[in-house]
């Protein structure tokens, strides 16, 4: 069509042909004339797309929130779930009491101080709930710690020189520890240890000079894998010891020093710098006294390590509470006195479930706390229990 045709076509009007013909107007009329009608034909196409997009955002959201929950390294879920453990304590106190067994199992290491004496013996209990009570499922010679998917056995053996040292190391569990290993000739070397994780452990060490009597103690921490006899007594020998400076575990850039220790203070972990001292009484008085520093362990530390419930609650059940300890599950409740550890299911009747109470003896002191949960419970049970009896030394 050329310009000329288009003029033509253009002045017979708009619209000739089924355009704004009188059926049209007749329509529009009637919608005019029925305002319901025409409400209903335009929203319900409108209301159907938006079914669909409900549909398509709720699966898309569903997506989102699987793929969320999925990734398990995520910073943003790490700090969720953070926030909701630490929202957890005030909620959970205001829980109703439950006839449901507890979830956990306790592991409990001790250390027990020779008085007048540098020299130490450890123990390790294991209480699990089973057929409506608290039991003690194993009780071991030294630090049984969990480690990876197995136990390591801690304990403190002799020297080869018959000097009178006492040196801390471990082997996996079920294998042998040696009686004694050899150490610098020139020193008596005596060690303790402070606390053992799921992987680091904190150990004292006092170092004396048998002709002129003087001694210095100091403080380390250690991976369970530099406990190893032959690793022990390279460094004993040699002096120098592997072991981790405060700033490659903790975030704290302002203070610098690879001789600290974890201890334990108000309820929970801590990091303590108490520098050194001539003997071990003397650093375990710094260590009692001192304040911990820097923000709280991390859980590759100190694994677990919450305490759910205020210290008010804790001292109206047992004025004559020292220390606390709270499982996973919130369910168990540990109260420490100054002789005695009493585990309690929290959220049951003690009808239902009476404490069990573990007696500390004179010089022993709590060096770990470890927890099992659900399924694990009856594995840390059979794995353990192979090992009660034995001594594991050749």
């Amino acid at each position: 069509m050329d310009d000329k045709e288009l003029r033509e076509h253009l002045a017979q009007g708009p619209l000739a042909r089924n355009g704004f013909d009188e059926a049209l107007r007749r329509r529009i009329h009637e919608q005019i004339d029925n305002p319901r009608r025409r409400t209903r034909r335009i929203w319900a196409p409108m209301a159907r797309i938006g079914g669909v997009f409900a549909v398509l955002f709720a699966v898309l959201a569903g997506a989102w929130i699987w793929q969320a929950q999925s990734n398990g390294d995520s910073a943003s879920e790490r700090m969720m779930v953070e926030t909701a453990l630490d929202a957890a304590p005030a909620a959970s106190a205001q829980t109703a009491l439950t006839t449901e067994p507890p979830r956990s199992a306790m592991l409990i290491g001790l250390r027990k101080d020779v008085p007048s004496r540098e020299t130490s013996t450890y123990r390790t209990v294991l209480v699990t709930p089973e057929d409506g009570e608290l039991r003690v499922s194993a009780s071991l010679e030294g630090i049984y710690m969990p480690y990876k998917l197995k136990f390591y056995r801690l304990d403190a053996v002799g020297d080869s020189g018959g000097r009178g040292s006492q040196t801390l190391a471990s082997v996996p569990a079920g294998e042998t520890l040696p009686v004694a290993i050899a150490t610098d000739p020139a020193y008596v070397t005596n060690e303790k240890l402070l606390f053992a994780g799921n992987k680091y452990v904190s150990l004292l060490q006092t170092q004396s000079d048998p002709d002129t009597g003087e001694s210095t103690s100091r403080v380390w921490v250690k991976d369970v894998e530099q406990l190893a006899p032959a690793l022990r007594e390279n460094a004993v020998k040699s002096r120098e010891e592997p072991h981790y400076e405060l700033t490659q575990l903790v975030q704290l850039s302002s203070l610098r020093t690879d001789e600290w220790t974890i201890a334990r203070q108000s309820g929970q972990w801590v990091v303590k710098v108490p520098g050194t001292a001539e003997s071990s009484e003397q650093m375990l008085n710094r260590i009692s006294n001192s304040t911990g520093i820097g923000p709280k362990l991390p859980t590759e530390v100190a694994s677990y390590d919450k305490l759910w419930l205020n210290w008010e609650d804790i001292r109206a059940k047992e004025p004559a509470a020292i220390d606390a300890y709270t499982s996973p599950t919130e369910d168990l409740l540990a109260v420490q006195t100054a002789d005695a550890l009493s585990i309690a299911a929290y959220r049951m009747k003690e009808e239902d479930m009476k404490p069990l109470t573990i007696k500390l003896e004179h010089g022993e002191n709590i060096v770990m706390v470890q927890w099992a949960q659900d399924g694990y419970v009856n594995n840390w049970k059979t794995m353990l229990g192979q090992w009660i009896g034995t001594t594991n030394h050749y």
